[in-house]
């Protein structure tokens, strides 16, 4: 009763004051009035609401301290308050992340995501070019099969996920796994920073950038699936750790763009490595002292759990598979030819899918095989593209000839704009609408925005004065991005609905790691026809049938996915209940394992695999 007549007086308190004294408190609940709620007279009620707003301001409201309950609107009609305001909403945040998961977690989160995941993976990705095309003077051709190499490890998700749930190191699923991948990462960092390689030992130095990626993919991997179990454990989260994570993780992104170009074309390609190598071996220390905050097995034993592998053979034996198939693709793309190359893709990919359909829910192998074959039919011959958009005049003399600092820095930023574009997109207009005419659209729209490199590359836009860096941004950095968005995240939603429950980590890990496998035979496909057009990427530079083959591989292969949808999409909305389809894939996998338990032993409570996002597509959230 007294809660009930204080709730009366403060809303009239509210509605009494002129709206613009007030930043948008709309209500303030005591759980235990008894102690807390004060007479219902005006004045009391003012007084409560300033201790509430100086608690506000101190932080103290978080999840963890639920005696104050409050709303507050974002005060744009005071521009002047806006910093204080963010200022106050910020720390609130921290404190109720450090009150429900400890700082040590927090800062082991910020560590991975913004060191590792965020400014690391970037530098590699965008120092990668100037680093064989300015310091090792390889050709583009060699450069996209290094490129190929380097994107491997993301293929590879299964198997590393595979591998820490089944072999703890002295009792820990995570722990040794996540430094071990820091100091190895470190260690080849350290190398390409201090060896000079040239074009005679540069294989050498692809070998080295695929460890530095693989360091990136352990880490990310594991780190995943601790805070996944954590946030199931600490639901009043809501969404704080993910906010956090990708918060971070687009901050290290940023810098990296701001710093590669500018240190690229100022000559300091190969010092500028050094940075690199504290960002992949800092995160050794926080893992090594228990930052990750991991349970520990009982008995604490390195040891090999044969029961989770039989009792989920299928996954396993496919997982396996997929480590042997993608580790071979390296040695292909080292030494192979460019036929051996487009055979190696044709067999791998046709046993893999034909596997996926044996050991797999043919629901579940439907939509695993179109997301495969996505990403293999948008051929991919990013290597000798970013060459021709970076060739110098001696080379194209009236080429684009963009610099390190538009390609590398302004691009980044634009791109990352307009994939959060897509994700606003689909979430506001695509969001009710079916699996299969979402991808429709997305085709469309992705082989629409390849007419943008298509007129570049031919030197169309030349007659129409239409500069390079306009038609650049407009086809490849922004709508070819928001296409991908739109095509990757109703993927997402349609896997999310089709796994069964207590594998959701596997399914999740091994599907993109398919996904990621498709771009990677994607490449190899490429490298053959750079091959067979007898394209040039070094003076006496011969781009004369790249135009050819972008039309071959970004407008008319893309096209056969359209038909696709009808045999491998359901025709269901994103909305729709998928219940039947769920079950049906729940059956398989009971039917099919060695025996009736769930794969957890006592000596294993640790699931460390996770929903797993595709290389490309970091800034998914």
């Amino acid at each position: 009763q007294e809660m009930t007549v204080f709730e009366a007086a403060a809303m009239e308190e509210v509605q009494q004051q002129p709206s613009d004294e007030h930043s948008g408190v709309v209500f303030v609940v005591a759980e235990h009035p008894q102690q807390h709620a004060p007479s219902s007279s005006s004045s009391s009620v003012r007084q409560f609401a300033q201790k509430v707003r100086r608690r506000r301001t101190r932080g103290d409201l978080k999840a963890d301290h639920p005696t104050w309950f409050y709303e507050e609107k974002v005060p744009f009609k005071q521009p002047h308050r806006l910093p204080v305001y963010w200022y106050q909403k910020g720390r609130a945040f921290l404190r109720r992340m450090t009150g429900l998961f400890s700082f040590k977690f927090t800062m082991m989160l910020f560590l991975a995501y913004f060191g590792v995941k965020g400014a690391l993976y970037a530098f590699l990705d965008a120092a990668i070019l100037p680093y064989f095309q300015e310091y090792v003077k390889t050709s583009g051709e060699r450069y996209h099969d290094y490129l190929t190499i380097a994107s491997v490890p993301w293929s590879m998700k299964a198997i590393f996920g595979l591998i820490s749930d089944n072999i703890p190191i002295r009792g820990y699923h995570k722990k040794y796994y996540v430094a071990g991948a820091g100091i190895v990462s470190a260690v080849c960092l350290a190398c390409i920073a201090s060896v000079s390689f040239s074009t005679r030992t540069s294989d050498l130095a692809a070998i080295l950038f695929f460890f530095s990626h693989m360091g990136v993919v352990v880490v990310d991997l594991l780190c995943e699936g601790q805070y996944a179990r954590r946030m199931a454990e600490n639901p009043e989260s809501g969404s704080d750790v993910v906010t956090w994570v990708w918060g971070t993780y687009m901050m290290g992104q940023m810098i990296a763009a701001f710093t590669v170009g500018p240190l690229s074309d100022a000559g300091y390609i190969r010092p500028m490595f050094w940075i690199c190598v504290p960002l992949a071996a800092q995160i050794a220390v926080p893992s090594l002292l228990g930052y990750l905050q991991e349970k520990r097995n009982n008995p604490p034993v390195t040891t090999v759990l044969l029961s989770k592998v039989r009792t989920n053979w299928r996954i396993c034996a496919l997982a396996a598979f997929m480590g042997v198939v993608t580790v071979c693709l390296v040695f292909v793309s080292l030494y192979g030819s460019g036929v051996a190359k487009l055979v190696y893709a044709i067999v791998s990919s046709s046993l893999l899918c034909v596997l996926s359909f044996k050991l797999m829910p043919r629901a579940l192998a439907k939509a695993n095989l179109y997301m495969f074959l996505v990403e293999v039919l948008y051929i991919q011959v990013s290597g000798v593209g970013q060459f021709f958009m970076t060739a110098g005049p001696e080379c194209i003399p009236n080429g684009p000839n963009f610099s390190y600092v538009f390609f590398q820095t302004t691009s980044a930023i634009v791109e990352a704009v307009f994939g959060g574009i897509g994700v606003i997109l689909f979430q506001s207009v695509f969001s009710s609408w079916r699996f299969q005419s979402i991808f429709w659209v997305t085709t469309c729209i992705r082989i629409f925005a390849s007419v943008f490199d298509i007129i570049i590359v031919q030197r169309w836009n030349i007659a129409l004065g239409i500069s390079d860096e306009v038609l650049f941004l407009i086809g490849d950095r922004s709508l070819y991005k928001i296409a991908y968005m739109l095509d990757f995240m109703p993927l997402v939603l349609l896997t999310s609905k089709l796994c069964p429950r207590n594998l959701e980590s596997t399914v999740y890990a091994l599907l993109a790691g398919f996904q990621n496998f498709g771009q990677a035979i994607s490449k190899s496909i490429g490298a053959y026809l750079i091959e067979a057009a007898a394209i040039r990427t070094q003076v006496p530079c011969d781009f004369k049938n790249f135009g050819t083959i972008m039309t071959i591989g970004h407008m008319v292969l893309p096209l056969l996915a359209l038909p696709l949808t009808f045999f491998l999409i359901p025709d269901n909305h994103l909305t729709d209940d998928m219940t039947k389809e769920i079950e049906e894939v729940a059956k398989y996998f009971n039917a099919h394992n060695s025996d009736g338990d769930d794969g957890d032993d006592d000596e294993d409570e640790d699931d460390s695999t996770l929903l797993l996002e595709n290389e490309d597509d970091n800034d998914m959230l």
